[in-house]
């Protein structure tokens, strides 16, 4: 997912729970905003999860069991 401030955009990774680049740097993101993301985590995943059936989260149950 992407969070936005005017023109700076932060690539956020709902799969590793990280920043995905080394720049921009988030560390000007506010604390309660990065609060928020963490504690909303299962939400945002259960989103993207309906966005995108054919790119799931792994761990949530929905990705596809192409191996067995």
């Amino acid at each position: 997912m992407t969070i936005c401030f005017k023109t700076t955009k932060w690539r956020f990774s709902l799969r590793q729970v990280g920043f995905l680049d080394d720049s921009p740097d988030p560390s000007p993101i506010p604390q309660d905003i990065m609060a928020m993301v963490q504690s909303a985590h299962d939400v945002l995943v259960a989103e993207w999860d309906k966005r995108y059936p054919e790119n799931p989260v792994p761990g949530t149950g929905k990705e596809s069991d192409e191996d067995d």
